[in-house]
């Protein structure tokens, strides 16, 4: 293009006339593209557009063939209005030539289509031509702009009341060049990986609290979800006591949705789950979880670690964090310090007892959590002892101090028995040791009770023949 100008017209006309000028004369077709924009009332829901107009310097160009595409924001809905279109004809998209719709390559990959996106299509053969459309602007609607398809948590707590927890989490995130999570309260972070690799977290302090920001922004561009890793601990107050009671909170997550959530509490060898409540469904074992979690597993090496020989090589720690390693690896426990000094080592929790809870498409508004009661073994064996011992002298009341016969007796406590059974599997694992130990004691006492009825009618009988054998 040689000039590009506007022509100040001697009778004012609406819009601008232009004059451009080639570099030198262009024999046959050829192609001129050129932009514009036009600033519309925001409050109108008519909207008119007319055009521009092609005006030749050649006197044989009688008429001008060409096409009107429309397209919009998402946001707003365009109708055309049929009774004010004028000079233009509807037509399929598929009409326009391909090469005024295709988008360059770089473009087409990101929106992932080769053309532009055209709501309608009109076809015109002379100037004027005039397009009336209806629009409606509606607001956008909250959607969820980031899923944890998968996260597993693994917390082992130590009779020192310490508490290290390591959380594995499958993201697919839009737009979001962070994962957000509000830790627990003094919690400590150790680490934090992005697809096996070591990060940096960041934190922002908000009124809810402090959030920690892991930025996942870098590998957004990785086909399939983003795996991260987070691990951190937590100091007791007091020493675990013979009856405790675990509350596992799932930390926040800010602005995702959870869709499976799996938690493995570890807790101290000799200690038995009692019960369990809150939101999360208790499990029998790691079976029972989504396919998704069995396959969560902490990265063994993560990326960037330095190794000398076949030992990793660790980064300067207290002796209280070396000690929590040796915890969460099953050589050993510890307790956080009073004062600056040695950490006071505790007892290594060996084979630790595991229990497992799950939760799916978990509500936001509703905090999820797992409310686990134990107690030691040391307290539980004389309370099932006592428990046994009521539950056997009950049995045994009602076999000799009421009026049932043995038969009726012995029906009594095998309905008993079952009722018992039938409630140990509807409480799934809570108070089993109670239950168990209920229906072992009405099972002994109903074969023991039974059994020296069924003996004492034998005797009455033989002492009966005999009777009759010396009458005779």
């Amino acid at each position: 293009i040689k000039i590009q100008e506007v022509v100040k017209e001697e009778e004012p006309k609406p819009g601008e006339l232009w004059r451009i000028e080639l570099q030198s004369e262009a024999k046959g077709s050829y192609q001129l593209i050129f932009e514009y924009t036009a600033d519309l009332d925001p409050k109108e829901t008519l909207r008119q557009f007319r055009g521009p107009s092609v005006m030749g310097e050649m006197k044989e160009v009688e008429r001008e063939i060409g096409y009107l595409a429309v397209t919009g924001d998402p946001s707003l809905e365009l109708t055309p209005v049929g009774e004010k279109l004028e000079g233009l004809t509807p037509v399929d998209e598929e009409e326009i030539p391909l090469k005024f719709r295709q988008l360059p390559p770089s473009v087409a990959a990101q929106i992932g289509r080769q053309t532009v996106p055209i709501l309608f299509a009109f076809r015109y053969l002379v100037h004027p031509y005039n397009l009336v459309l209806s629009s409606v602007r509606h607001d956008e609607a909250d959607v969820v702009t980031g899923v944890v398809e998968a996260c597993k948590m693994d917390t082992t707590l130590t009779r020192e009341g310490n508490r290290i927890t390591t959380l594995i989490a499958s993201v697919r995130s839009r737009y979001q060049p962070f994962f957000e999570i509000r830790l627990p309260e003094q919690a400590k972070l150790w680490h934090a990986l992005v697809n096996g690799r070591r990060v940096r977290p960041l934190t922002e302090s908000t009124a809810e609290g402090e959030v920690t920001k892991i930025p996942i922004a870098q590998v957004q561009g990785i086909t399939g979800p983003v795996r991260v890793e987070l691990q951190w601990e937590e100091f007791g107050q007091d020493e675990l006591g013979k009856l405790e009671v675990v509350r596992l909170n799932v930390p926040s997550l800010v602005g995702v949705r959870v869709l499976r959530l799996g938690w493995v509490l570890q807790l101290p060898r000799g200690y038995r789950l009692i019960s369990s409540s809150g939101t999360l469904e208790r499990l029998p074992s790691e079976s029972y979880f989504e396919q998704s979690l069995r396959e969560l597993r902490a990265t063994q090496q993560p990326a960037g670690a330095v190794q000398t020989g076949r030992v990793a090589r660790v980064p300067a720690q207290s002796s209280q964090m070396a000690s929590n390693v040796a915890v969460l690896s099953g050589r050993g426990g510890g307790k956080q310090a009073g004062r600056i000094g040695p950490a006071v080592v505790g007892t290594k929790p060996q084979l630790p007892e595991q229990f497992y809870f799950q939760g799916l498409i978990l509500n936001p508004e509703v905090p999820a959590e797992a409310v686990a009661v134990c107690a030691t073994s040391s307290a539980l064996k004389p309370l099932i002892a006592v428990i046994a011992l009521i539950v056997f002298a009950l049995c045994a009341l009602l076999w000799h101090k009421t009026p049932l016969s043995s038969t009726a007796s012995f029906i009594v406590l095998v309905a008993a028995l079952l009722v018992v059974a039938g409630l140990n599997i509807i409480a799934e694992g809570d108070y089993a040791d109670f239950l168990l130990a209920v229906i072992w004691s009405i099972a002994a006492a109903a074969a023991l009770f039974g059994a020296l009825a069924i003996y004492g009618n034998i005797q009455k009988r033989l002492a009966a023949r005999r009777a009759q054998h010396e009458q005779q």
